[in-house]
């Protein structure tokens, strides 16, 4: 499976995420949901309504600035989270309000029709926005 990622300041997609299968010796094939939790769930999703939570999320995109990384915002659900991320200045965003996770089949007819058009620009006025 393949997630698609977009540039928060042109709305390109400019990168995929391509999800792991881990072979467990007991388990089989698992999936990354069945995967144990790594790390308590970012504000993200709740920064639109928590001032508190967006100030954790532009903090965090600030530091990592800081130290010259780039940013990938995992998790954008809404329009709300986009427009929040774009003016903290995040550099990636991805998760359903982008696309859903896709096989690889799908991705390539995907990114064929959306071609070299902005995926996701309200600033720029144009909305492409795919939920498959």
């Amino acid at each position: 499976m393949y997630q698609p990622q977009a540039e928060l300041a042109t709305g390109l997609v400019d990168g995929v995420e391509a999800f792991v299968r881990w072979a467990h010796p007991s388990f089989g094939l698992l999936a990354p949901a069945q995967f144990p939790p790594l790390a308590e769930q970012s504000g993200l999703t709740r920064m639109a309504d928590s001032p508190q939570d967006a100030a954790i999320v532009r903090s965090t995109v600030d530091l990592a600035h800081r130290l010259h990384l780039r940013v990938i915002a995992e998790g954008v659900e809404t329009h709300a989270v986009w427009e929040l991320l774009a003016d903290c200045a995040c550099d990636e965003a991805q998760g359903y309000f982008v696309a859903r996770p896709m096989s690889g089949q799908t991705l390539a007819a995907w990114l064929h029709t959306i071609g070299r058009q902005t995926m996701i620009g309200a600033r720029g006025g144009r909305w492409l926005v795919n939920h498959l």
